[in-house]
């Protein structure tokens, strides 16, 4: 009899509304045995830095670790499991596979899978903290995990607060065309939540924080703002014409 993979599954929380319905679709994994850390209350780059520990400490007691967002919500009780084999036949050390994104209606590259062989480095960037350096080791990404895509959802159900915050992100990072998507799909549904990702991308390009997290106090000082002084659809609808729909 073929032992159970053992799956070490870290999540980080800050709030996020569907960190309820992501826990219940990481004890509904079967198959696969599963023990689900959740790191909560930590600034984005304290977060990561408590992740990246855990990963490297405790790495050599699972076959596989995974980090799955408070966002997230798996769409089955074997996607972990999907993973796992997938690395088993291909004697792969990551895997990198897409979620059903709210704010852009696309596949975006967002949840990721490692074999206890990766060394994880503890020094966090700090404007990408998430990005976790394989070196040369093999990945499986792209057509090779394309069956099993969308492995879930992410941001199904977005409270304003991590909306704004997704789009200030975005801003931050320079990912334009998340940000020209998002604004085109709240052209068609006048959503709350488009909105506020919005307003907090326009919030980043006026404030010109710099390097700041979007967890930094300086940001959520920026949300508390928009929310008493709540930004129009003209000034939106002006930073991104200006800002967004001319990077074409």
């Amino acid at each position: 009899m073929s032992k159970k993979i053992k799956i070490l599954v870290v999540t980080l929380e800050v709030g996020e509304a569907e960190f309820h319905d992501c826990v219940s679709a990481v004890n509904e994994q079967k198959v696969v045995g599963i023990e689900h850390v959740v790191v909560s209350g930590l600034n984005e780059r304290a977060a990561h830095s408590k992740l990246v520990l855990i990963l490297h400490t405790r790495r050599e007691e699972f076959d596989f670790l995974v980090k799955v967002d408070a966002d997230t919500i798996l769409n089955s009780g074997t996607a972990l499991a999907s993973m796992s084999k997938l690395m088993e036949m291909e004697n792969a050390s990551g895997l990198q596979v897409k979620l059903w994104d709210y704010f852009s209606q696309d596949l975006i590259p967002a949840l990721n899978m490692f074999s206890q062989v990766i060394h994880f480095k503890t020094k966090i960037p700090r404007l990408r903290p998430d990005q976790i350096d394989l070196g040369d080791t093999k990945v499986l990404k792209g057509s090779s995990v394309a069956h099993l895509e969308p492995i879930g959802w992410h941001g199904r159900n977005p409270s304003p607060k991590q909306s704004f915050y997704f789009g200030y992100h975005r801003w931050l990072k320079g990912q334009v065309h998340a940000l020209k998507s998002c604004f085109e799909l709240w052209q068609i549904h006048g959503d709350d939540a488009r909105k506020w990702a919005l307003a907090g991308a326009l919030t980043a390009h006026q404030k010109k924080f710099g390097q700041f997290l979007f967890s930094s106090n300086k940001a959520m000082n920026s949300f508390t703002l928009v929310e008493i002084r709540p930004s129009s659809n003209s000034q939106i609808h002006n930073f991104v014409n200006e800002e967004i729909l001319s990077h074409d």
